[in-house]
């Protein structure tokens, strides 16, 4: 029921061209003056305005007709609150009644008054909004009233008459207050007046602020009437957080009705209903029989009708009933003819074939947001869905306003409030929290990672309950293009490095919602390995980081700490695996130890495992519940850190350096070369060497460091020498060890200068030792600089790396082949 009647009297009146010949006043101008003269800005730091005071007296009649008179004084404090009182929107509906003001003025600080002349600036108009909704009731009106001349430090007061000529329910009359706001109360009177057989039933003041409102009741007089006050002082103002629930529901109110009963509700919309469900045409027959041929189970029997009803009669209404407009549906057969209604016709049309078809269906209203209080009967729903009895005692409750939806009944419409219509009544239910599994975004994914780091990869998106019907709903609205870069923009969030190679959403007529909507990618991504000195990262790849409704709902959780629940209305989880085939050599991977999480309304669970070549990974994350209250809200914030903290720790794979490397006798670990030039004749260069030795052979050739040189130019020394024995055991070189040579050829060439070779012998190397040495040469008036370099060799090799450091001025040419450079200039 997209259009509502709503019976709270508090803000809702409207200017009828005819003026009253009578009016009834309850605040005094002269003392409204004085009260808001204490209401300052320095009193009320926080706020725009002040509900300085107001009256509202109510009369009822047993039939639930009534009369309302509402006089109310507000003082504006700031630039925002005069913006948002200069203009009063105000709503009725011609066929329950009529509402206008009776006063409008501004109150001057110095006490002057300045009245507001009603007649001209005021507009009605039929309402726009129901537009958007694809709704059009010319009886429902809105009211735009200008307030010329308010400013900061004014008074607003405006004393407005409601005539309730038409009960929703006939016989019964309700009411809604709010004793709490975004403005601080400083005070307000509400006073029902009752007739002696028709009393209040139910009364219910919710979330009250204590020591804030004061009740009495008395009766007698001449009518016998009973008269109920409630008075309200000095409510503080309260602040709204994100994602509460409506503000409505969750602060101080009051709740009244004559009504015993929720069964007298439903009792009521089922004999509203029943003649527009029996109101059906041979071809409707026909059409129920088509549907249902070859079904052989009730369910089976229900989805078809429903993918008929929800798909081929299109959401669009014109609002002509005259018992009870804006819960009466049409005639079944004027909507099936038409094919359109709004969400109670097409809701009596499902009701209506189901039992063509030999189910047992109903009309049922439902309150689309927080949940009602259930302690006292109100007829204030503003959707309407349909319930089939299933053949355990149970409802299978369906919504057939969405044309895109894959679902019977939506997820978006779980915990939430309704009656079923039914002939010997009913009490309010509670649609059921559809678990989180049943709302999953279900991610598959394989793909191969080369020694580079390079992901080639596919992932196949199958989205379930709420997720494929926000998705296929937008898919549907937006170019192949857009949706082209809608994955593109998502797949580089996760790996910045991402190339989009493919995209295939199933199944291409969207509408075709017998498929789950179904998504397919091919995508490539550079540099996933982040490697080290000895080992390297991986940080898996999880497109779930950014897709699926689950994210939408912990982006809801900004505040520290909340005063109202959080309200998430939807259940949503992730469910993602990923198999990744791993290059040779990678190594053995340190997978982390994660920590999981499992608590009533979160569950998060990260495995990851090794098998052969293989790398495979499920992270499962299921938010449970629909809403959190302050206490479960901050366990909820605590458990997204730890899930967070958890997803931020990396595989490491670490080089395997205990086995030997076939055909290698020795495994260098590091090595690194440093050359600082001065000029093309002088420069100093340094060598760090790291190596572990893996045979007797490696032994025999590395147990002496031979270094040749020629003094004439070049000095040599060995700055640092240690062996580290496979028992931890560090022996460092003496000066014993070292010792200088000539080089084999000089005796044969004396004309030349003696080249000479620094030996060093290191002590104690064995198998499993790990060598580490250094060598600084100091090279002086040699005629050019030139140096080759190459990073591949007999022996495998870990890390590797030379620096060459020239004055800017110096001009060098440098050949390389394959080899990465990075330049830098200081």
């Amino acid at each position: 029921m997209k259009q509502t009647i709503r019976p709270s009297l508090a803000l809702l009146f409207a200017l009828l061209s005819a003026l009253p010949l009578s009016a009834k006043e309850f605040l005094n101008t002269g003392k409204l003056a004085a009260q808001a003269a204490s209401a300052t800005v320095e009193k009320y730091p926080d706020s725009d305005d002040v509900l300085i005071d107001d009256f509202i007296q109510v009369e009822y009649q047993a039939d639930g007709t009534s009369e309302t008179w509402d006089d109310t004084a507000i003082k504006v404090l700031t630039e925002k609150g005069k913006r948002a009182n200069r203009t009063l929107s105000l709503s009725f509906n011609t066929a329950y009644g009529t509402n206008y003001f009776t006063k409008v003025e501004i109150i001057k600080p110095d006490g002057s008054v300045l009245p507001v002349d009603i007649a001209t600036q005021g507009k009605v108009m039929v309402d726009p909004g129901q537009m958007s909704a694809n709704i059009y009731n010319p009886r429902s009106k809105v009211l735009q009233l200008s307030v010329p001349g308010l400013e900061i430090g004014d008074t607003l007061r405006y004393v407005a008459r409601d005539i309730q000529t038409k009960a929703v329910v006939p016989d019964v009359w309700s009411d809604y207050q709010t004793f709490e706001g975004a403005s601080p109360i400083e005070h307000t009177t509400f006073q029902v007046v009752a007739p002696k057989e028709r009393p209040l039933a139910k009364i219910a003041l919710k979330s009250e602020v204590p020591g804030t409102v004061e009740f009495s009741k008395k009766s007698g007089g001449q009518s016998g009437r009973i008269i109920y006050t409630w008075e309200v002082s000095d409510v503080p103002r309260m602040f709204d957080e994100p994602n509460m629930p409506a503000r409505y529901t969750v602060v101080q109110r009051l709740l009244v009705s004559t009504m015993e009963s929720w069964e007298q509700l439903s009792k009521w919309y089922w004999k509203l209903c029943l003649p527009h469900l029996e109101a059906t045409t041979p071809e409707m027959q026909a059409k129920a029989d088509e549907l249902t041929k070859g079904c052989a189970t009730e369910s089976e029997k229900i989805k078809a009708i429903f993918n008929f009803v929800s798909q081929d009669i299109r959401y669009m209404g014109i609002t002509t009933e005259d018992e009870a407009p804006g819960y009466e549906p049409h005639d079944a057969k004027t909507t099936f003819e038409n094919r359109y209604g709004v969400c109670r016709d097409k809701a009596a049309l499902l009701a209506s074939m189901l039992r063509l078809a030999g189910l047992k269906a109903f009309p049922v209203i439902i309150m689309a947001g927080p949940k009602k209080d259930e302690e006292v009967p109100q007829p204030m729903f503003n959707h309407a869905v349909t319930a089939a009895l299933g053949e355990d005692g149970n409802y299978i409750l369906m919504d057939s306003t969405d044309e895109n939806t894959k679902d019977i009944f939506p997820s978006y419409l779980q915990n939430m409030s309704y009656i079923v219509a039914r002939p010997e009544g009913e009490t309010l239910l509670t649609s059921p929290i559809i678990p989180a599994t049943s709302n999953l975004l279900v991610i598959t994914s394989s793909g191969t990672l080369d020694a580079a780091g390079k992901l080639t990869a596919q992932s196949t998106l199958e989205f379930q309950g709420v997720n494929d019907t926000v998705y296929r709903g937008y898919f549907s609205k937006i170019k192949p293009e857009e949706r082209k870069r809608f994955f593109e923009g998502h797949l580089k969030k996760t790996m910045p490095t991402a190339t989009l190679q493919s995209l295939e959403i199933l199944p291409s007529e969207l509408r075709d919602t017998t498929r789950p909507l179904t998504v397919k990618l091919g995508y490539t991504a550079d540099n996933l390995l982040v490697e080290g000195a000895a080992d390297k990262m991986l940080t898996l790849p999880r497109l779930g980081k950014n897709l699926g409704y689950a994210n939408f709902l912990i982006g809801k959780t900004g505040l520290q700490k909340r005063k109202y629940p959080l309200y998430t209305r939807l259940t949503a989880g992730i469910r993602e695996t990923f198999e990744l085939k791993l290059p040779d050599g990678i190594g053995t991977p340190d997978i982390p130890d994660y920590q999981p999480i499992d608590t009533p309304r979160l569950t998060w669970k990260m495995e990851v495992a090794q098998n052969g070549a293989t790398l495979a990974a499920t992270n499962t994350f299921l938010l449970n519940t629909v809403e959190f209250s302050p206490s479960e809200y901050l366990e909820l914030k605590q458990n997204l850190q730890d899930v967070e903290y958890n997803l931020r720790k990396a595989v490491i794979f670490e080089v395997s350096t205990t086995a030997p490397e076939a055909d290698s006798d020795v495994r260098v670990l590091e090595k690194t070369k440093e050359i600082v030039l001065e000029d093309s004749s002088h420069w100093k260069e340094t060598t760090r060497t790291k190596v572990k030795i893996l045979t007797y052979a490696g032994t025999k050739k590395n147990s002496e460091i031979k270094v040749g040189y020629n003094p004439a130019w070049q000095q040599i020394e060995l700055t640092r020498a240690s062996v580290t024995q496979p028992d931890g055991t560090v022996k460092q070189i003496s000066e014993e060890e070292l010792h200088t040579m000539d080089a084999s050829w000089v005796a044969s060439a004396p004309r030349y200068p003696a080249a000479k070779i620094l030996v060093a012998n290191l002590p104690g190397v064995e198998v499993g030792s790990i060598l580490e040495y250094e060598i600084v040469s100091t090279v002086s008036g040699k005629p050019f600089f030139s140096t080759l370099q190459t990073f591949n060799a007999h022996e495998p090799i870990d890390r590797k790396s030379f620096t060459l450091t020239a004055p800017e001025t110096m001009e060098l040419n440098i050949r390389s082949s394959g080899i990465a450079e990075t330049l830098t200039t200081n």
